[in-house]
């Protein structure tokens, strides 16, 4: 028994174009013009590099692994030409997702405000990475695989990000007696 429903089918469809290709990079264009209007220009580099580096990991990974998607008769979609493992769709909107909420978290914003943005990262990445296995264009765990990754990925920019510049390193002074 299938868990497609056709009035729901468009839908994920129109979900799952949101993290793709051309859906992540209208938002990341659109998020860096925004934080370079704010003149947020580091937060603008980072989301960028972020989204660079994790396209770029796509590809790569994909092309290692060289998994073959699930099998066109289960598709409700038409068929993709390229590897499945990792999913990109799920781990790039999780980057996308989770370095706009990391910019949240490492700001001086309320608890609250950190937990929603926690929350709609978590719900956005959570949404893109199930539509992928709704439509059949991966298995489920090329979306845990792109979870983990993205999960990896963040946090490795986060420990670049939050590292002081070589020459700017922290002194503790002692406490005046």
């Amino acid at each position: 028994m299938s868990v497609r429903r056709p009035a729901l089918t468009p839908a994920v469809r129109v979900l799952t174009d949101l993290g793709g290709v051309a859906g992540l990079t209208a938002w990341t264009v659109l998020a860096v013009a925004l934080l370079l209007a704010r003149r947020l220009r580091r937060r603008a580099a980072v989301l960028a590099a972020a989204m660079a580096g994790s396209a770029g990991l796509t590809v790569v990974l994909k092309l290692v692994f060289a998994r073959h998607r699930p099998p066109v008769d289960l598709l409700a979609d038409e068929a993709l030409s390229t590897y499945s493992f990792p999913s990109g769709h799920s781990f790039n909107t999780a980057v996308f997702a989770g370095a706009l909420a990391g910019f949240v978290l490492f700001s001086p914003a309320s608890r609250r405000s950190k937990a929603v943005a926690a929350a709609g990262a978590g719900a956005v990445a959570t949404a893109v990475g199930l539509s992928r296995v709704y439509l059949a264009h991966h298995w489920f765990t090329d979306v845990l695989a792109g979870w983990a990754l993205a999960a990896a990925w963040l946090c490795l920019v986060a420990l670049v990000v939050r590292r002081p510049p070589a020459g700017r390193r922290r002194v503790r002074r002692r406490p005046r007696a």
